[in-house]
């Protein structure tokens, strides 16, 4: 089976190779092997317990409390909401950014916002900041606290931060398979998407390929060959109707190959009230986060 390096552990989980190695000599966790270079190998299944653990120290809870607990333990904690947030927590950062939005502060929502990045890595940043960010400009638009043009200045301004990240990073994938990320025509929303990619990306289990928004069925279906995908990723945004959302899975479902996954996310994911065969619906970031580390996890040990 293959093992990670530590930076790789580092880049994926947001811990600091610091921490990883003061919890290690401390707790006992993680119990990385040594290479035949004689530097830290580390399990992949290891990661979602890493993850699990980086969110709930960033919501208060202390690692000599935590480290060590079984990933189901970790898991019940951290759905049970139990954790103190600490005074520049998610909640409070989000508040922040959208006072910044409220007064048209570009710079300042950038700045902002990247250095949640920096503090938190990518998955960390995505999944704990600006996932809940995001629903959170969207309602506020909804109650008219700020208007469209700032919704777009948002979107316009996050995209551009996680692209920059985007480009730092490795890419491709062993065996050259990939995920195809894209929405159907009339959904022009993109922004969870790109969030989806980011995942993808740092996962480091497939190459990740976006045709961006509104493309039609056929041209994602020669994309899908094209580029060998496994998976073709499709995100509907709380606008889209159930009707949209239901028949767009089924059509395209219906003209990809068996062998190629359909993955939809999104908040109008949702409306799909009937389970589709070869489709996975994911509610949220942190069910996608499981799907990719359990893809890992199967690559690794065949």
């Amino acid at each position: 089976m293959d093992r990670l390096p530590i930076a790789v552990v580092e880049r994926e989980t947001g811990l600091s190779k610091d921490t990883l190695r003061v919890w290690e000599r401390r707790y006992g966790f993680p119990s990385p092997e040594r290479d035949a270079a004689g530097d830290r190998a580390y399990r992949a299944e290891d990661l979602h317990a890493l993850r699990l653990l980086r969110r709930l120290t960033d919501a208060g809870h202390r690692p000599a409390k935590i480290v060590g607990l079984s990933a189901e333990q970790l898991e019940t904690l951290a759905r049970s909401g139990q954790a103190s947030a600490p005074a520049d927590g998610p909640a409070v950062a989000a508040d922040a950014a959208l006072i910044l939005l409220q007064h048209w502060d570009f710079t300042g929502l950038r700045d902002h916002l990247a250095q949640r990045l920096a503090q938190a890595g990518l998955v960390g940043f995505v999944c704990d900041h600006l996932a809940p960010l995001t629903i959170a400009v969207g309602e506020a638009w909804a109650r008219g606290d700020i208007g469209v043009a700032q919704e777009h200045l948002f979107t316009e301004v996050v995209t551009r931060l996680l692209r920059a990240h985007l480009q730092q990073l490795p890419g491709g994938r062993r065996g050259g398979a990939a995920v195809l990320f894209a929405t159907l025509p009339g959904e022009q929303h993109a922004l969870g998407l790109l969030m989806a990619e980011c995942l993808v990306t740092v996962a480091g289990g497939y190459a990740a390929i976006s045709l961006g928004t509104e493309v039609p069925m056929q041209e994602l279906v020669k994309a899908s060959e094209a580029h060998c995908c496994k998976i073709v990723a499709l995100s509907f945004s709380q606008a889209c109707s159930s009707a949209f959302v239901s028949e767009g899975v089924r059509t395209l479902r219906a003209l990809l190959p068996p062998t190629v996954a359909l993955w939809i996310g999104g908040r109008g994911a949702a409306t799909l009230k009937r389970a589709v065969d070869g489709v996975t619906v994911f509610s949220d970031l942190g069910q996608l986060q499981v799907a990719l580390d359990a893809v890992n996890a199967s690559a690794s040990g065949s």
